[in-house]
């Protein structure tokens, strides 16, 4: 069972982040060869502008992206040329995590009065933006703002990819109804071993669950993408800076240092 953490956490920006989901009772999510190349390209269509991707791994039934959080002001921008108003949800968003900031504007200085346990403060915020553009919120000098803006941005770019591909394999299979698990699992990835063991488990995740006595040769997570000389999403020169080179990334791969057992402390499928 996930746990509060694995789905509440603020995605942050400038922040590594193990994102991970599966298949609803365990069912598979890529069914064809064709569907795991339409999810990566699907998912690099839609991520490329918000994060960085250093590992990934897809698997029949479940999937693993190691990834780092663009910055603020680059999520924002991509948001601003995607919204023209700024989404509902988003508005609530505002309103749950950055109340006593809006209510701090200047524009909104007249509601800072309004009694905190009285629910009537809601619809004047969410009135008040309603009426704005989404470049209202790229303009506020307030940090915290952008920042619960960015982290919403994210996550929602996330949220449409997997409903898009569900929907694309709901009509593939003639099946109905949610395809993973919601929402989907994230954790905070908070220190630089913690990414480079990280980079070997999702690598290695396929030999773990037997679907080949061969990593290395596994055509469905990024080992390959690390020495391939080809055009690529992917952060290669920053993983294997992480690694002091593609000598050392390749022998600790192929040594296993560490054992499974050690690894479930970093990492719950």
């Amino acid at each position: 069972m996930a746990s509060l953490a694995d789905i509440s956490q603020k995605l942050l920006p400038n922040h590594f982040f193990h994102l991970f989901n599966r298949g609803i009772n365990g069912q598979k999510i890529f069914v064809t060869e064709e569907n795991y190349n339409y999810f990566l390209k699907k998912y690099a269509a839609k991520t490329k502008a918000y994060l960085d991707t250093y590992a990934y791994c897809l698997l029949p039934n479940h999937f693993h992206f190691l990834v780092k959080i663009k910055s603020v002001d680059e999520v924002l921008l991509a948001g601003k040329e995607e919204y023209l108003m700024i989404p509902k949800a988003l508005q609530k968003e505002l309103v749950t995590n950055g109340l006593k900031v809006l209510s701090d504007m200047p524009n909104l200085k007249d509601l800072a009065y309004l009694n905190p346990a009285n629910q009537t403060y809601i619809n004047p915020i969410l009135g008040f933006l309603e009426k704005q553009p989404f470049s209202y919120l790229t303009e506020q000098p307030h940090q915290r703002i952008k920042t619960i803006t960015a982290s919403w941005l994210v996550s929602n770019q996330l949220r449409k990819l997997f409903l898009g591909y569900a929907k694309a394999i709901n009509k593939q299979e003639g099946r109905n109804g949610s395809l993973m698990q919601k929402p989907f699992r994230r954790k905070w990835v908070d220190n630089e071993s913690y990414v480079k063991w990280l980079v070997w488990y999702l690598h290695r995740n396929p030999l773990h669950h037997e679907l080949t006595i061969d990593f290395q040769n596994y055509r469905y997570s990024s080992y390959q993408g690390h020495f391939s000389e080809k055009s690529t999403l992917l952060k290669r020169a920053e993983v294997m800076d992480l690694f002091d080179g593609q000598v050392n990334f390749y022998q600790l791969h192929i040594e296993a240092a560490k054992e499974w057992a050690e690894w479930q402390k970093f990492v719950m499928e």
